[in-house]
């Protein structure tokens, strides 16, 4: 089978789009053994990338945005019979009147559908089964490189974040040095301080980015704000869930650390940059709130369209 085109994102092969062009049935499935849930969904495929169209009031963006991890099932009879079978990743983005490719999606809507009632999917495969006739192929996907979870939700929780630990670092090192004479206790008040400090920075960044993730769906935010969600890493919802319990382990950490030294926990707040962006986040997001998403998109188009001639 030939590899899809080399742009980095995972892509089906050409074959296999010319396939679920035909219009046979295409099924979407979650979770695992008796937990399984399945919906047929509409499928429009593009240079771009392969997009599902589901309502939207389906259960599956609900559960997309809790695990974006999926199966994609498609079969019809035209060339002899043949099925697909393709693991991967959803990513539940735009109603499709207000998607930046409306245009080319909308072209694959049944009549009688209006592009207002649903939502564009974007599904980034992992692996394939392809059966058609006698030919059979399974295995990865051409740049399907997702990181393991525990990966992604590192790199998450420090995105841009460097500047913040920095100054982590450096005010532990000096509280260290001017709150005790001990070598050893040093290392123990900058380790004690560092803990929560960092699950505090965290949980902000993890709360805030699937927050943003959410407004990129309803079109105030650029993709590229979102990028964790949109490239398949983590849902935003399990990403608003995720960053207030860790904030919430750092708080408790605090009363520990006001046992051990009561001077570092505003040690641990400020450096942890806990007391300014978790208010700025807030009030950004409350100020935002009545942006008008009209005007995001074409913000969101037209840097999409200037990226595109600059490559």
């Amino acid at each position: 089978m030939a590899d899809g085109p080399a742009n980095g994102k995972p892509t089906l092969p050409p074959e296999v789009l010319d396939l679920l062009s035909l219009g046979g049935r295409v099924r979407l499935s979650f979770g695992i053994g008796s937990d399984t849930r399945v919906v047929d969904v509409y499928v429009a495929p593009l240079v771009e990338g392969l997009f599902l169209l589901a309502p939207k009031d389906s259960f599956a963006l609900a559960t997309l945005e809790d695990d974006p991890r999926c199966v994609l099932m498609a079969e019809g009879q035209e060339s002899g019979g043949w099925r697909v079978v393709t693991r991967g990743r959803g990513v539940p983005g735009r109603v499709v009147s207000g998607d930046p490719l409306r245009v080319q999606v909308a072209y694959w809507l049944p009549e009688g559908t209006a592009a207002a009632d649903l939502v564009s999917v974007r599904f980034l495969p992992e692996h394939i089964e392809y059966l058609r006739g006698s030919e059979k192929f399974s295995g990865p996907v051409p740049n399907a490189a997702f990181p393991e979870p525990l990966a992604a939700w590192w790199a998450l929780s420090v995105e841009r974040q460097w500047p913040w630990l920095c100054l982590m670092v450096v005010s532990n090192f000096f509280a260290g040095i001017f709150l005790e004479e001990n070598t050893t206790a040093r290392f123990v008040l900058v380790a004690a301080t560092l803990v929560p400090a960092m699950t505090l920075l965290a949980g902000v960044t993890l709360w805030n980015h699937g927050t943003t993730a959410v407004r990129w769906r309803e079109g105030a935010e650029p993709e590229s704000r979102a990028w964790a969600v949109t490239r398949g890493w983590l849902g935003a919802a399990e990403l608003r869930r995720a960053g207030p319990r860790v904030i919430g382990v750092g708080l408790a950490m605090l009363p520990v650390l006001a046992f051990v030294e009561a001077r570092l926990v505003p040690i641990a707040l400020f450096s942890s940059g806990f007391g300014l962006l978790l208010p700025f986040h807030l009030v950004r997001h409350v100020f935002r709130h009545g942006d008008d998403p009209e005007r995001a998109v074409a913000r969101d188009d037209a840097r999409s369209a200037s990226g595109g001639r600059q490559r």
